[in-house]
């Protein structure tokens, strides 16, 4: 009776007296024609609730050279509900619906969905009793259960929360127009490097680069010897000094430019110079580059995750799979046809320690044990205190989420017109950046800590180098010693 346009000719009766027990549900377009002399007065009528009374509006009247109706469309006649109370139920989802309670019960609803609601319920005129839910709804022994059951039970008007639109849900419920596009994703506990890398001080160069650092420190020491030696034979500037750019002393000099070490045996000749020159400014780049990367890679913390998706954790086994319980995730495990995602709702999701009766509790396992969460993206909005997640680069379901109302509910219609004008005039954007976005990470102003592991290589190699010097100085002393006892 909702959906056509219906157009009744009354007469002999009053609207008010021939309507009095019939119910014109708030969403019917449902007109009624009176003969006034020559014309037709037009009357729309409706009732916002059962039991509340019957609703009367002049439209406009009808004779013989047309009509003379009401301009506007249909919510913009009827743009509020009266003051009637609807009963809604709700669950706590942070950060999109979080409870006001009181020893009495719920008071009202914040959060994105809930600013969104209370707004919808001024803008139109209406008032909400809100109940707790114990779930969100799904299907289970052909029977339904949480925020769904309730609205199956005609216990609740609306359900308040941030319901995931569903096959099986969209068959038994109605859903108002969509407010949140997000994603599912898998979370865990960040997990910090504390192993020793021992490649570490090589990583910020690649292998080629560190081969073509290697050959133009010989390539220039070559050139610089060879410079040396003809100007030693056609020169004049080092023909009489002692020769001490052998290849194997210019072999040093070049690598303790490249380590930005000042060298005292300076060439005198211009052409030595030169090579000198471009030695020291290719050095200054390559180490100021070198420098960056690794004091950059130092002090970042990495992520050390020993797999990157679904398939992963599957065979890594360290790790559980935790779901909140009557929730559409658990739905997606336990109706899936993938072969993977039955192997991972069998081996994890039928064991009850897997599966949370809030997602609160299943955020707290997470952060506390070897456990990957799935949730909304939004999790990333909340403030977590102490615990740091991350999540699976290579896993994510996209979801869409809104209220969810009894099947052909009188009141969709009107709020949808309303969420839609919410959109339009950007009321929605400022509750998504106000609850979605505007928890950013606040700038850290304390030092970035390199830790003992980071340096335990280069400590290890100062230790070695101190070592061979040392043992070399020993072998030394006792060859000379055996040399002057032979003369």
């Amino acid at each position: 009776m909702s959906n056509p346009a219906w157009l009744m000719f009354l007469t002999g009766s009053s609207v008010e007296k021939f309507f009095l027990r019939i119910y014109i549900p708030f969403d019917c377009k449902f007109m009624v024609a009176q003969k006034n002399g020559q014309s037709f007065i037009l009357t729309e009528i409706y009732n916002v609730g059962k039991n509340m009374p019957l609703i009367i509006n002049h439209y406009g009247t009808w004779d013989a050279n047309g009509t003379n109706c009401s301009k506007g469309v249909l919510y913009e006649r009827r743009y509020h509900l009266h003051g009637i109370t609807l009963r809604a139920t709700t669950i706590t989802s942070q950060p999109t619906v979080v409870l006001i309670e009181d020893e009495t019960g719920i008071q009202s609803v914040s959060g994105y969905l809930g600013d969104i609601w209370t707004t919808v319920e001024n803008s139109l005129n209406f008032t909400t009793a809100f109940m707790k839910a114990n779930a969100f709804g799904v299907k289970r022994n052909d029977t339904w259960n949480g925020m769904i059951q309730d609205l199956l039970m005609n216990s609740a008007d609306i359900a308040i929360s941030q319901l995931t639109i569903t096959l099986d849900r969209l068959q038994v419920v109605s859903f108002t127009a969509p407010i949140l596009h997000d994603r599912y994703e898998f979370f865990l506990r960040k997990p910090k490097s504390s192993e020793i890398t021992w490649k570490e001080f090589l990583e910020p160069f690649s292998t080629g680069l560190w081969f073509t650092v290697c050959g133009a420190i010989v390539f220039l020491s070559l050139i610089l010897t060879a410079v040396n030696v003809l100007g030693r034979r056609y020169g004049k500037l080092e023909a009489n000094e002692h020769h001490k750019y052998t290849l194997c002393n210019t072999l040093f000099y070049i690598f303790g430019i490249f380590c930005l070490q000042g060298i005292e045996a300076e060439p005198r000749a211009t052409s030595g110079r030169l090579v000198w020159l471009t030695a020291y400014v290719s050095s200054v780049v390559l180490v100021a580059a070198y420098s960056a990367s690794l004091i950059s890679y130092l002090t970042r913390e990495r992520e050390l995750i020993l797999f990157k998706d679904l398939k992963g954790l599957l065979q890594d086994g360290s790790f559980r799979l935790g779901v909140v319980n009557n929730s559409a995730e658990f739905d997606i495990f336990e109706k899936s046809k993938n072969p993977l995602i039955r192997k991972l709702y069998n081996k994890y999701l039928t064991r009850r320690e897997n599966v949370f009766g809030s997602y609160d509790a299943g955020v707290e396992a997470a952060c506390s044990s070897r456990l990957v969460f799935m949730d909304s993206s939004l999790l990333k909005q909340r403030d977590l205190h102490n615990c740091q997640l991350t999540t699976l680069p290579g896993e994510s379901f996209p979801v869409t989420m809104t209220y969810a109302m009894a099947k052909h509910s009188p009141y969709r219609a009107i709020i949808n017109n309303k969420l839609q004008k919410l959109k339009n005039i950007g009321a929605m954007k400022k509750l998504e950046t106000l609850w979605l976005t505007s928890k950013v990470q606040q700038l850290n102003n304390s030092w970035d800590v390199v830790n003992f592991n980071n340096v335990v290589p280069l400590l290890v190699l100062l230790t070695v180098g101190v070592f061979i010097a040392s043992l070399i100085v020993l072998i030394e002393k006792q060859w000379f010693k055996l040399k002057a006892r032979k003369h």
